[in-house]
């Protein structure tokens, strides 16, 4: 059996890149269970993570996040786990997902994004204040190029990258698992 088919796959990239539907397709071809760490937050706390934010603040939901992928990555379930957009940034947690799996980055343009996030308003951190007379469209891809370049030096450190932009959720998965085949055969032969 090859390390991709006997391990857990998690999912990393900013919000709106494709990872729950990306994830759930994907393990449902699987067969394996699909996990979104702030669906068991939320679950956790008995709230939304816009009321979490809104009450505890950032530094209790990353709290929460973290102590979620420690339960997560120490169950020996094969899954695919989908990860919140800053999850992977906190160097603990990447070493506990590190160890767990094999971590697949879904990266998007920014206009994608945009445009993907545009119509949502339950993403705490993606809440930008207009300044004088700015449009919202440019203070909102202002607000989403800033927190991804925070972020994408801890992107870029899995193990496998794949674009989101302009395809399919089909696409996208068919290029996972070609990705995940030619890790595999990498990787064996090293060994």
């Amino acid at each position: 059996m090859n390390r991709a088919s006997a391990c857990s796959l998690f999912l990393v990239g900013f919000s709106g890149s494709g990872k729950t539907t990306v994830g759930k397709m994907l393990a449902h071809r699987c067969k394996i269970p699909f996990i979104d760490t702030d669906t068991q937050i939320a679950r956790r706390a008995g709230k939304s993570i816009k009321d979490i934010f809104a009450e505890h603040g950032e530094s209790y939901f990353r709290k929460l996040e973290s102590t979620v992928i420690r339960d997560l990555t120490t169950s020996k379930v094969r899954k695919i786990v989908a990860l919140g957009g800053g999850a992977y940034q906190n160097r603990v947690n990447r070493q506990l997902i590190d160890r767990a799996g094999i971590i697949i980055y879904l990266s998007c343009s920014v206009r994608e994004l945009y445009r993907r996030l545009s119509r949502h308003t339950d993403r705490p951190l993606l809440r930008a204040a207009q300044k004088g007379g700015s449009e919202p469209r440019h203070v909102q891809m202002h607000r989403i190029k800033k927190l991804l370049s925070t972020r994408i030096h801890a992107y870029h450190m899995a193990n496998i990258r794949v674009s989101t932009t302009g395809k399919t959720v089909k696409e996208i998965v068919v290029q996972i698992e070609r990705k995940l085949k030619a890790l595999d055969a990498a990787r064996s032969g090293q060994a």
